[in-house]
């Protein structure tokens, strides 16, 4: 019998308050996506989550005309896009909003990418009247997850086997 999968690992920022300035990297813009991004934005979550079946179709359906998606930003650098994150409203504003599909381009490792454009989408999910956020993450993804305790997120204990997972994912980080 085979196992079930493992759900994904949940984290939780309780408040939108006092949010660090975005402080873009010289040469890197943000922008919110539009459906005519659905190629750029559907590429580089595919660079990021090599699964084979990130395509325009996908990016257009899960995020670029989701009811569930407000918004989905865009870094771009030298034209090109090289992260995103999206805001999605599983709750009214006033409430839990989630940070959504986080990528960047392994390219540009270091450039703190994925930061920026999480702390981007924060602002707006904080703008737009949210006051705390919410996100799901797996076990592997080590520097997302470091990328989300640098922005004030904890975890979340949400299946019996989460405290184990996030013990092992926290001596990964050295925490």
């Amino acid at each position: 019998m085979e196992a079930a999968p493992a759900t994904q690992l949940r984290m939780f920022r309780p408040n939108l308050r006092d949010l660090p300035e975005v402080q873009l990297p010289a040469g890197v813009t943000v922008r919110v996506a539009t459906p005519d991004d659905a190629v750029p934005l559907g590429a580089v979550l595919e660079l990021a989550f090599a699964e084979g079946n990130w395509t325009p179709e996908r990016a257009m359906r899960e995020l670029l005309r989701a009811d569930d998606v407000d918004k989905t930003f865009l870094l771009e650098r030298d034209g090109r896009v090289v992260a995103t994150c999206s805001c999605q409203n599983k709750q009214r504003p006033g409430t839990l909003g989630t940070l959504h599909w986080v990528a960047a381009d392994p390219a540009a490792a270091g450039m703190r990418l994925g930061y920026w454009a999480c702390l981007t989408a924060l602002h707006e999910l904080a703008r737009t009247g949210y006051t705390a956020c919410n996100l799901t993450t797996d076990d592997p993804r080590l520097p997302a997850i470091k990328t989300y305790f640098a922005l004030g997120f904890e975890p979340e204990f949400g299946a019996d086997d989460h405290p184990a997972r996030w013990a092992v994912v926290q001596s990964q980080l050295g925490r």
